[in-house]
């Protein structure tokens, strides 16, 4: 049997699950709906009453900076309409939720997946005399556990979560779950904070290539180094018909509907530019 902080092969099938059905979600362009199955995922496989996931750019909000600076995207699951109410102003506007006691604790240990139970980092005398714990209780939840991990230079993902006051707190089994969640999903966090385009609005090439799933983005690379749909699937392990359906997946997130216009989109200017 696993010990109590290892995870169980069904734990690691279910991020794996995860993993796949983001993808899909994502190669079809359902980005709100993505960010919707995560957080009902995460609430799940944690058995968490809330789950709260934030973008930090670090590089403009030092731990000195006001908190909204901090902040590129923000989600919220597991609360009701009167629960999101009292959350909007204070979390989403006012950027209190990187005031959490957690967050700094977190962020003082950069550059690594870490993730962390509540009272290993924040003891239950300081938690208990913190503004958040009451406000966490009077939504009917605690604080139980958090983790970041970093998804591009001076940038991390902060996944925070809590179950409803009463019920045991998260233990090592969850931590474990928490961490191998942050670590399996760098990608889709790095998708979802990246630009796709420059101040002008052109689609810019890393944008795309950070936007696509894993799958998707090794068909894109393949596409501009001018193989063919066949020569694809047979390096990729994959049926001509399933490497034509990423194909058109590709072309629809770029914006294009040809092998021509996108290397046209792609690769000349790129080579026009070098020339100069």
């Amino acid at each position: 049997m696993p010990r109590r902080d290892e995870l169980a092969r069904k734990d690691l099938r279910e991020v794996l699950d995860l993993v796949c059905s983001l993808d899909e979600l994502m190669a079809a362009g359902a980005r709100d709906e993505a960010r919707r199955v995560l957080l009902a995922s995460t609430q799940r496989l944690l058995g968490a009453r809330s789950v709260m996931w934030s973008i930090f750019d670090l590089e403009r909000s030092p731990a000195s900076a006001p908190p909204p600076r901090g902040a590129v995207l923000l989600d919220f699951g597991g609360l009701d309409e009167w629960q999101l109410a009292a959350t909007q102003k204070p979390f989403f506007e006012d950027g209190a939720y990187i005031e959490h006691p957690l967050v700094p604790e977190l962020r003082a240990m950069p550059g690594r997946v870490r993730a962390h139970l509540r009272p290993d980092l924040v003891p239950d005398r300081v938690w208990e005399r913190h503004p958040h714990a009451a406000f966490a209780r009077m939504l009917g939840f605690d604080s139980n556990g958090g983790g970041m991990a970093p998804i591009a230079p001076g940038r991390e993902v902060l996944l925070g979560v809590g179950r409803e006051v009463g019920e045991p707190p998260l233990g090592a089994r969850e931590r474990a779950l928490l961490g191998a969640l942050l670590g399996a999903l760098r990608w889709f966090f790095r998708q979802l904070a990246e630009p796709l385009a420059d101040d002008a609005g052109r689609l810019r090439l890393e944008g795309l290539r950070a936007r696509l799933a894993p799958r998707l983005r090794t068909i894109f690379d393949a596409l501009l180094t001018g193989r063919s749909e066949k020569e694809i699937a047979a390096l990729a392990g994959l049926s001509p018909r399933t490497v034509h359906k990423y194909v058109e997946h590709v072309y629809r997130a770029a914006g294009v509907s040809s092998r021509l216009e996108l290397m046209a989109r792609f690769i000349l200017p790129r080579h026009g530019s070098a020339r100069m």
